[in-house]
């Protein structure tokens, strides 16, 4: 009876799996997973930037409208502020797109 470990994924055992790889190619295969790696963490950090300048900006036109339909409903509805709050729903929807 053998002691050896079955890698089912590969149907190969594990000593047999490391005979199939010297230490050169296994140090070559190791090194592009890191750099794969380092690569897509990278990735994630540039694209969580962009999500959070994205909510920020989300924010800052929400705070707009907001302001721009008080000040309408505080001066009677002046059609200046109409269209800077047509404007910045115009804003909130290319961004939303």
């Amino acid at each position: 009876m053998s002691h050896q470990r079955r890698v089912p994924e590969f149907g190969l055992n594990s000593t047999s799996m490391s005979d199939l790889l010297s230490p050169a190619l296994s140090n070559a295969v190791f090194e592009v997973l890191h750099e794969k790696m380092r690569s897509l963490l990278e990735n994630d950090m540039s694209l969580m930037q962009q999500l959070v300048s994205l909510s920020d900006k989300v924010n800052e036109l929400k705070v707009g409208m907001r302001r721009a339909r008080s000040e309408r409903k505080l001066s009677g509805g002046n059609s200046s502020e109409d269209e800077e709050e047509a404007r910045l729903r115009s804003e909130v929807r290319e961004i939303q797109i």
